[in-house]
């Protein structure tokens, strides 16, 4: 706790991400002074499964730009943190320029996108997942990290992501790809 009051009172800790009985400690040692932002559960996934969806992954690289960029205001939104166009947009240059960062295409059109954002150890840790709305429903993004999974896994890899405990259809797509829930995180924000 006193680590984290001190990375806290200079400012370069804006919250953290821990364990419910770790929220609940520090909750009470800031007692007012944090508000919970959302509730995630932890997923990895030994053994992903094919979920084809009729569309095709590519490289990020090749997404336009402002495709990316609309999808990313999409996810920003649903989090409850809308952004900018421009600052979307400059988001999406960020991520399209990462070799680790794909799309998902169907009828010509970016529909859905997805991010490794780290490979440690032994993990490799899938965030970004949207779909655009319009085209929620037909399995693309399913089929997006059902494909990255089972690539991190021939690499070694163990697929592990967050997702917002909140939202039962993603839940529900994770675990049908097959990622197994392996506990339940709160993200905390220090007012």
């Amino acid at each position: 706790v006193q680590a984290v009051d001190k990375m806290r009172a200079s400012n370069q800790l804006p919250g953290v991400t821990a364990r419910p009985n770790v929220v609940r400690l520090l909750e009470a040692a800031f007692m007012g002074e944090t508000t919970r932002k959302m509730r995630l559960t932890a997923y990895v996934c030994p053994n992903p499964v094919p979920c084809p969806a009729k569309g095709q992954m590519v490289a990020a690289e090749t997404c336009r730009r402002i495709d990316a960029a609309r999808l990313i205001a999409q996810l920003a939104v649903q989090s409850g943190t809308p952004m900018s166009d421009a600052d979307a947009l400059e988001y999406a240059d960020t991520v399209c320029n990462r070799a680790d960062a794909y799309g998902y295409v169907a009828d010509g059109a970016l529909v859905s996108m997805a991010q490794v954002s780290a490979r440690c150890a032994s993990i490799a840790c899938i965030k970004l997942v949207v779909t655009d709305e319009a085209a929620c429903g037909h399995g693309y993004a399913r089929d997006l990290v059902s494909q990255i999974a089972r690539a991190e896994v021939q690499n070694g890899f163990l697929p592990q992501l967050y997702a917002e405990t909140d939202y039962p259809s993603s839940n529900r797509m994770y675990q049908a790809i097959g990622f197994l829930p392996m506990g339940d995180l709160i993200e905390l924000a220090f007012c």
